[in-house]
């Protein structure tokens, strides 16, 4: 009797041992695609970032092409005299405000404003 107390009390005890063998397994298992999930959230967030800022360099530079003098060169006489009065307004816009804080980048124009 003693004996088989013995020997049931082995089997809870390697029953035990698997027990806690199979919940260190999953928690290794769960800790790693857990990692996993971090790094593709990590790797899709840069991404994201990335093609924010492509976007935002493309934006500027299509700003500074418009603005650019060549593009003045290819407008009639018409467009580039229109140009030449919203140059104008927005030059005389700017000196209604503090010159130390209205600067002609804040409005787009490339050329200082005199």
């Amino acid at each position: 009797m003693v004996g088989s107390r013995c020997g049931v009390e082995m089997l809870i005890s390697d029953g035990d041992d698997l027990d806690i063998d199979l919940r260190d397994r999953r928690n290794r298992e769960e800790k790693r695609r857990e990692e996993k999930r971090e790094r593709e959230e990590k790797r899709r967030e840069e991404k994201r970032r990335k093609r924010r800022e492509e976007k935002r360099r493309e934006r500027e530079e299509k700003r500074r092409e418009e603005r650019s003098p060549l593009l003045s060169q290819r407008l009639s006489p018409l467009e580039r005299e229109e140009e030449r009065r919203e140059d104008r307004e927005e030059t005389s816009l700017c000196s209604l405000w503090d010159p130390k804080v209205c600067s002609a980048t804040s409005l787009g124009v490339q050329k200082p404003i005199k």
